[in-house]
């Protein structure tokens, strides 16, 4: 059953989990948070933020083109099975690290650092998280028709384009097994009924960050859905 595995996800938004216990409301404990990273990878998160940010700034004054190709180089490191960067024209590019074996609710804290949520890619669906603090205050700034664009380890490329974005309002943001009630029409529906719509079906992107309501963090939930561009 997909609640069994994927309601606390879903419930605490894009990650709002530390690598001890699940919390309920976006940490802001990063130091913390950032040991779930250290160690597990080659590059440390807080050197990646720095590189994010210089990239971003030449953003600009360097062509899109230039640019992109600046970043891909940079995530380039001969891995083909993983997606190491994500870029959206006009914005710039984000790292992408993937979640550690078993820890679904692992979400990186690092401004420019996207984490992709590991049990959907069986799928073919790439899902990938960030908190609204950080990195998913950037969502709000995609549009409609936006392209984005996959890069994987090996320098491989997929495209794809803004489809629709499906924001959620949480009954109880502190209970894993809440009800959502959808903000564009105002009907309730069950967390599997959302990993459904959002995580399943044909291959696609789907960005995921938490909505925050005056000083609630965990209010509401957007999920930003791509499709393949062919």
């Amino acid at each position: 059953m997909i609640r069994k595995h994927v309601c606390a996800v879903l419930i605490a938004g894009a990650v709002l989990f530390n690598f001890v216990n699940p919390v309920f409301a976006c940490s802001l404990n990063i130091n913390a948070d950032l040991t779930v990273f250290k160690g597990r990878y080659s590059v440390d998160p807080i050197q990646i933020s720095l590189g994010y940010d210089h990239v971003r700034q030449k953003s600009l004054d360097r062509n899109r083109e230039d640019l992109f190709i600046e970043f891909r180089n940079k995530v380039t490191n001969g891995d083909t099975s993983r997606i190491t960067g994500f870029f959206v024209p006009d914005i710039g590019g984000f790292y992408v690290l993937q979640q550690p074996s078993g820890q679904d609710g692992i979400v990186s804290p690092v401004e420019g650092v996207l984490t992709q949520f590991r049990r959907p890619a069986s799928q073919g669906v790439i899902g990938l998280m960030a908190h609204n603090y950080s990195a998913g205050k950037w969502f709000s700034r995609f549009s409609v028709g936006d392209e984005f664009f996959i890069i994987y380890g090996d320098g491989r490329v997929e495209a794809f384009q803004y489809k629709e974005a499906i924001r959620y309002r949480a009954i109880n943001g502190k209970n894993v097994l809440s009800d959502f009630v959808d903000l564009s029409n105002g009907e309730r529906e069950s967390v599997d009924q959302v990993y459904e719509r959002v995580y399943s079906g044909k291959p696609h992107l789907t960005l995921q960050t938490c909505i925050q309501e005056k000083d609630d963090l965990t209010w509401g939930r957007l999920f930003i859905v791509a499709v393949p561009i062919r």
